[in-house]
């Protein structure tokens, strides 16, 4: 491996998912990447939140750990987990039997001791010491099994719901992933289509103007102003011309009555129908004579 390559490691989690992550996304023990070790039990983050896993395999190539995790993995979460505290509880076990041990020696010892004496003291002796001590194990025994099948249960229970909850989480937090990014892409696809709608519109809107006007003649400016009459009326209604006006700004004449402004993306469907019918026409020419369809529509809503 070279001085700069990036390790990482293939980590089965505590709920027996795999997965490849970085060596420094390891919170716990926290050391030099290069001291990790195959079937170490460790801390690392998934997402803002730390579980528990186990390091299956570290090799600085991302590729090659991801196609090991689709393998059956060297090591096994629970197994190493329960290794480790299989050799607590065999420390216990080596203490409890040396403890026995030394107890039946006892014994023993006793039993030797009092073939040296009375008959009437061996039948006492044995009469006394045997219950005693049978009593003695076995309420000790009786007492610590009680003890281990409650806890144990109680702590099987509390682990198993424990990591059950920390299973769930990590898959709420994928699907809010999962949920965002579709939502999105949802988003994405509904403005891509939503510009090409209105497109498609405009393009239909500049034939149905021209259309519309298409057999009118415009060699001379009546009939031009006639023709354009006819295209202002295909866009707008004559409502929208009594109550709008062509810029929305104030006039000399408006007596402080401001009026909104026309739809902008109809004025310039407008003005695209009327250069491509009148290629002389210029832009101010065409807005003085849309000022003047304006006047000619109110001044006839009025009569």
């Amino acid at each position: 491996m070279m001085a700069g390559d990036t390790l990482y490691a293939l980590i089965q989690w505590e709920d027996r998912f795999l997965s490849v992550i970085k060596l420094d996304k390891i919170v716990k023990p926290i050391k030099n990447v290069t001291e990790y070790a195959e079937g170490e039990i460790v801390s690392a983050k998934y997402g803002q939140k730390v579980f528990e896993a186990v390091i299956c395999e570290v090799h600085c190539d991302k590729k090659y750990l991801d196609a090991q995790a689709k393998l059956p993995p060297k090591y096994n979460f629970h197994q190493v987990k329960r290794g480790a505290t299989n050799i607590e509880e065999g420390d216990h076990s080596h203490s409890v039997a040396k403890k026995s041990k030394i107890a039946d020696e006892g014994l023993t010892y006793g039993n030797k001791s009092s073939e040296t004496q009375s008959p009437q003291s061996q039948s006492s002796s044995s009469d006394e010491r045997p219950i005693e001590s049978d009593t003695t194990f076995d309420s000790g025994n009786f007492g610590h099994k009680d003890r281990t099948n409650e806890d144990g249960q109680g702590t099987f229970l509390t682990d198993h719901f424990h990591k059950r909850e920390k299973t769930l989480e990590r898959r709420v937090a994928y699907l809010e992933r999962e949920v965002k990014e579709l939502k999105k892409k949802m988003n994405e696809a509904e403005s891509r289509n939503k510009e090409t709608r209105e497109i498609e519109e405009n393009s239909s809107k500049d034939d149905y103007v021209l259309n519309s006007v298409k057999h009118l003649p415009v060699q001379i400016e009546r009939e031009q102003f006639d023709c354009i009459k006819r295209m202002c009326l295909t866009l707008f209604t004559e409502d929208d011309l009594v109550k709008c006006s062509r810029t929305g700004k104030k006039t000399v004449k408006s007596n402080d009555v401001i009026k909104p402004a026309l739809d902008t993306h109809k004025l310039m469907i407008l003005e695209k129908a009327v250069m491509t019918k009148i290629p002389s026409m210029s832009a101010s020419a065409l807005n003085k004579k849309i000022d003047n369809i304006i006047k000619i529509v109110r001044r006839k809503v009025k009569v």
